[in-house]
């Protein structure tokens, strides 16, 4: 007669144990290097759909946990792409022509009978957020004067040694304003300007991230080794901000002191630890899953490598997918949040491939 087998004995744990065993630990590897994109509702979707059609209690228990620790492990609000709406702001600007007679009188006013001395003295200012200042050049210094503006304040912004320079002052900005006069032997320029942070709260800064790098023990390390110690730090230490109502959030100070920022935070704070690390550093400003972005470029020997500590923040502490990355591979992880290069402020600045 016919022989009834059943279709499951009291062992028959035992005997599939492993295979048990190795979903558990698939759910393990899937929590810790896919818990930033949709992939890991797939697998939830899996191991449910194994559990219902198979109808036994230790299978189905070993299919639920699973899921379980696939969702419950997962970082709050990361689930989707959906809370990383916050955008950065362009830079308000306002640049009036008028009469000498109605130019503000300034006490930071500069004289200057050249450019490049000018030019020293308004980032002298700048980076110590001064609010206000004027500039005086010869006329001759443009053909174009109504050109001066932008373009002293581009050199202003040029790269140095310092990390409280360059692409760190430029991203400080939340608003400039410049009234200029015009005559046969001088351009006169009278500066206003907003930052995200006080002077004050800039000595800040400083002591914070000399007193980083000193607990980095970054003597005597490989460039790579600077980089990945910063990197790692920052990404572990600084969550991405869920709104913009305190503007802290745009500059390093909200990533060092709040541990929370949208990515100009991030990126001017890798900027000013990398520059002061003595590594070359640029901030990248763009677009990213449709809306404004910032990541960075470091140089290790003669190439520079893109780096986005935002993006690999939001996936996990030990994320690499956007780090030291090529132009060929950076956007592997995730298709729609290509990084592309856009000039958003008014004054165009040198641009940078990537090997």
């Amino acid at each position: 007669g016919k022989i009834n087998v059943p279709q499951s004995t009291p062992d028959s744990f035992v005997r599939h144990k492993p295979a048990y065993i190795l979903q558990l630990l698939t759910a393990a590897v899937l929590i810790y290097g896919c818990r930033f994109d949709k992939l890991w509702n797939y697998f939830i979707v899996f191991f449910a759909f194994r559990g219902v059609i198979c109808m036994k209690s230790l299978k189905f228990a070993s299919c639920l946990l699973s899921a379980f620790l696939l969702t419950s492990t997962l970082p709050s609000g990361l689930k989707s792409h959906a809370d990383f709406s916050v955008s950065l702001p362009d830079i308000v600007s306002s640049q009036v022509q008028v009469p000498l007679s109605e130019l503000p009188v300034n006490e930071n006013t500069v004289h200057s009978s050249s450019v490049e001395t000018a030019v020293a003295e308004m980032r002298s200012y700048l980076s110590t957020h001064t609010t206000s200042f004027s500039v005086s050049i010869p006329r001759s210094s443009y053909s174009n004067a109504n050109d001066a503006p932008k373009q002293m304040l581009a050199k202003a912004f040029a790269e140095t040694s310092k990390g409280c320079e360059g692409d760190y002052i430029r991203y400080s900005l939340g608003s400039y304003e410049c009234k200029y006069s015009i005559s046969s032997s001088y351009i006169q320029l009278n500066y206003s300007f907003s930052y995200y942070t006080t002077p004050q709260e800039e000595e800040q800064i400083t002591s914070k991230v000399n007193s980083i790098l000193d607990s980095l023990d970054l003597n005597g390390k490989s460039e790579y080794e600077k980089i990945k110690s910063i990197y790692f730090y920052i990404s572990s230490h600084v969550h991405y901000a869920q709104n913009t109502n305190n503007v802290h959030v745009f500059s390093a100070y909200g990533a060092l002191f709040d541990n929370s920022a949208v990515c100009q935070g991030y990126s001017q704070l890798f900027y000013r630890m990398m520059k002061d690390a003595g590594i070359s550093c640029r901030i990248i400003s763009g677009q990213s899953n449709n809306q404004n972005h910032t990541w960075n470029i470091a140089r290790i020997g003669s190439l520079y490598y893109l780096l986005d500590v935002t993006w690999d923040s939001c996936l996990g502490t030990n994320s690499r997918f956007y780090f030291l990355k090529g132009s060929k591979d950076f956007d592997n992880f995730k298709a729609d949040y290509k990084h592309i290069p856009v000039y958003q402020y008014e004054v165009i600045f040198d641009d940078f491939n990537s090997c």
